[in-house]
């Protein structure tokens, strides 16, 4: 989890504005796991559409997305 804010902006979505990706999504060979799917805004999940994470970071400047950062300060595998 990511204490309610999106993975990808960091923000926090108010009901009706919540969503769930796939990190790698299911065109690429993704899985409905829990692994494999992350909470988001609405926007971002339209933004990154399909692409993967790669692909977005490319389109979003090569910015290290919150999720990424809020997993590695906490030690979460």
């Amino acid at each position: 989890t990511t204490g309610g804010r999106c993975w990808y902006c960091g923000g926090r979505p108010p009901r009706g504005q919540r969503s769930l990706d796939h990190l790698l999504p299911l065109k690429y060979g993704g899985t409905n796991t829990t692994d494999n799917i992350v909470p988001c805004c609405v926007a971002c999940n339209r933004h990154k559409d399909r692409l993967t994470v790669e692909e977005y970071r490319a389109v979003c400047g090569g910015r290290v997305f919150f999720g990424e950062r809020y997993v590695q300060e906490r030690g979460i595998a």
